[in-house]
């Protein structure tokens, strides 16, 4: 799966010596994290690490605010339940039933 974002226009970036024309950015991976230290001050951390698929430049963006909470919950919600059931079927975790608290 490859989620491409198409820059228009395209934009050079790099240093005085070497310059890269980039005309869009894969999704390479999303990392959240809304441990209680985090949540108990309404936010969370949101890391996004995006690239050029054809020189590899990379692009990472932090978020830690109340909008990478809001969207931890989503995602938490959307796929959570999947996650934590392949991990038991998987034998990654011990059995044991899933609730919403």
């Amino acid at each position: 799966m490859s989620l491409i974002y198409t820059l228009t226009p395209s934009i050079s970036v790099g240093d005085l010596t070497k310059q890269t024309t980039i005309s869009s950015l894969k999704l390479i991976s999303i990392s959240i994290n809304y441990e209680d230290a985090y949540t108990n001050n309404g936010e969370a951390v949101l890391s996004v690490c995006l690239a050029d698929p054809v020189s590899g430049y990379p692009v990472n963006v932090v978020y830690r605010d109340a909008s990478a909470l809001q969207l931890a919950q989503m995602i938490e919600a959307q796929i959570g339940p999947e996650i934590l059931l392949k991990l038991s079927a998987d034998g990654r975790i011990p059995p044991g039933t899933l609730s919403n608290v």
